[in-house]
């Protein structure tokens, strides 16, 4: 799509039949497209709800903190965003967001290094100490290095959106009727993006779908499992947001 909107939705200067110069809009329309794929904050709703149940990799967990929505919210610039993608390589962080996270994935009396909560320890640790040797200062923290406290307000944003990861991680761990995980679903978007933002028209949609589906049948109030909902609500955004017409006059 891309390709397209750099090729055709553009305007082109050329001449008329008489000579004179003239500018022609060449119109555009992107059809067959997910919901996903044209809404932002349907994007952002996919991108949380692979996270439950994951290794919650470095890379899908900062497609989270980084989404043009949450990065609205908390105020993130360019160098703040690239600033973390450092941060997080120089905490060697790995995946996992904790030991407990860890051993919920098969791997019991695995300690906490390269796990998020590790690097983030690191970090806020290194901003509040002078630099010095590398040494373990608490609980086998080591203090990252060349890192001061005017590098705070850029960390604590991340240990921000880290948490409500982290809150809904925890309560996949169980089961609750489809309401519950509706209202779980609701509280990490509206964490990560604010109550007021006016991009959750899509996700909130499927979210009420997901409700009025439920209503009458056993899953309203018996607890479901978290992959039931995911599998659901992720293939309604997948689903195509409508094609486009014939005789439009756009390509």
């Amino acid at each position: 799509a891309a390709h397209l909107v750099a090729a055709f939705g553009r305007d082109v200067t050329g001449r008329d039949a008489g000579g004179a110069k003239t500018t022609i809009h060449l119109p555009l329309v992107i059809a067959d497209r997910g919901i996903r794929e044209v809404s932002p904050g349907a994007d952002l709703l996919a991108a949380v709800l692979a996270l439950p149940g994951s290794r919650c990799g470095v890379d899908d967990v900062l497609t989270v903190a980084t989404h043009p929505l949450v990065r609205a919210h908390f105020d993130v610039d360019d160098d703040m965003a690239s600033s973390w993608a450092d941060l997080v390589a120089r905490s060697e962080v790995r995946w996992g967001l904790d030991a407990a996270h860890r051993e919920r994935r098969g791997l019991a009396g695995i300690s906490e290094i390269h796990t998020w909560k590790r690097g983030l320890e690191r970090m806020l640790l290194g901003a509040a100490l002078p630099d010095a040797p590398p040494r373990a200062e608490l609980g086998g923290v080591v203090p990252l290095a060349d890192i001061d406290t005017a590098d705070i307000p850029a960390i604590a944003p991340l240990v921000r959106i880290l948490s409500v990861i982290q809150d809904l991680e925890y309560r996949t761990a169980g089961r609750l009727p489809v309401a519950g995980w509706c209202d779980a679903i609701e509280a990490a978007l509206a964490d990560l993006c604010g109550q007021e933002t006016g991009d959750l028209v899509e996700p909130l949609a499927s979210l009420r779908r997901l409700r009025g589906a439920a209503e009458g049948t056993a899953a309203h109030a018996e607890p479901v499992p978290f992959e039931d909902v995911r599998e659901l609500v992720t293939g309604w955004l997948e689903d195509k947001a409508g094609r486009q017409p014939l005789r439009t006059g756009a390509i």
